[in-house]
């Protein structure tokens, strides 16, 4: 996992895989670029169109298969890759029953329905309405009247496009597995400036993404 960063100051940082939480942790572009090599902008249509797609084989695969793993069936490594995330990453939320929670790129809802288990305040956004369709029809996730599961960009997000609870700062924040990758350096960065005002001074931001130190 790779920890982008703190926007404007605001709020904390969480790691994910090693268990460490930092109080405030700064990664610098590798030469001004997330991307090593020849840097090709990314094809919005196309990922929304791949993971749309992949939200249709969800259909005959295990709803709590990692979408981003989606090839890997067995029911063991599901199994084991949620029950490590769940042990080892939920708990860097510092999740109470009064913790009100923004997930973006929340997919079939497989680590929403831990955070649902403890949080009361609950917004989940996805760009992919098929998945929004999943979470929303999925039984085993506990919802109250402050649960809400929208369709959206990360950028829709953060123009004020989705129509949020009123007067409501989140005080965590989620962004994971794999989610920053498929957005432009200059879309990612805007929105991450505006992310501040959607979230209360003492926020929890858990950020995770994939990165190669060399290759």
């Amino acid at each position: 996992p790779y920890l982008y960063g703190q926007p404007s100051g605001h709020g904390e940082v969480c790691g994910g895989l090693f268990g460490h939480r930092p109080k405030v942790r700064r990664e610098k572009y590798v030469k001004d670029s997330r991307v090593s090599g020849e840097k090709i902008a990314v094809n919005v249509v196309h990922i929304h169109d791949f993971y749309a797609k992949r939200a249709v084989e969800k259909g005959g695969i295990h709803v709590d298969a990692p979408v981003v793993l989606c090839g890997d069936k067995a029911p063991e490594k599901i199994t084991a890759w949620t029950d490590y995330e769940v042990s080892e990453r939920l708990p860097l939320l510092e999740l109470t029953g009064n913790s009100r929670v923004l997930e973006w790129g929340f997919g079939t809802g497989r680590i929403t329905k831990h955070i649902l288990e403890t949080a009361s305040h609950y917004v989940g956004v996805d760009y992919v309405e098929d998945f929004v369709t999943l979470a929303k029809g999925r039984e085993d996730i506990r919802r109250t009247e402050h649960t809400h599961f929208l369709c959206g960009s990360f950028e829709d997000l953060a123009e004020g496009r989705l129509e949020l609870p009123q007067g409501v700062l989140f005080d965590r924040f989620v962004i994971a597995g794999g989610v920053m990758m498929y957005i432009n350096d200059d879309v990612l960065k805007k929105c991450l400036a505006k992310l501040p005002a959607l979230l209360a001074p003492s926020a929890i931001l858990y950020i995770s993404e994939p990165i190669a130190m060399e290759k």
